[in-house]
């Protein structure tokens, strides 16, 4: 996220709130990003904790930080911490979403690891 948007914060993590607890199937989302990045040929372990309110996964990468040129070493793995806070406070003007489509951002990269900043690829 820090790349993709030149945001001036180091964050790897994803926050979610959940609004519709009958379409909430986090082991069979897990399995599917596992299973996903693996097929992709990339090194993955996910840890999942759901004994709180905020239940909590992270998904370790390994390989794609070296791929992308971030990291000199292949076994420097990307970690995402991903938080789904299972009860969350009703927003007053709340609304939902008018798109449920999944996006993908592609990007480039520009000069060297030191220097590297994201571009989208335009189609």
């Amino acid at each position: 996220m820090r790349f993709a948007y030149n945001l001036p914060r180091f964050s790897e993590d994803l926050d979610f709130s959940l609004e519709k607890p009958d379409r909430y199937k986090p082991v069979e989302w897990m399995k599917k990003i596992k299973r996903d990045l693996q097929l992709a040929g990339f090194e993955t372990n996910l840890n999942w904790n759901d004994r709180k309110t905020v239940h909590t996964a992270w998904v370790k990468v390994g390989g794609i930080m070296k791929e992308s040129g971030l990291a000199a070493m292949a076994d420097q793995k990307l970690s995402i911490k991903l938080e789904i806070d299972t009860r969350p406070p009703k927003a007053p003007n709340a609304t939902e979403p008018s798109s449920t489509a999944t996006w993908c951002l592609p990007f480039n990269t520009i000069g060297s690891p030191r220097s590297w900043r994201a571009r989208p690829m335009p189609y």
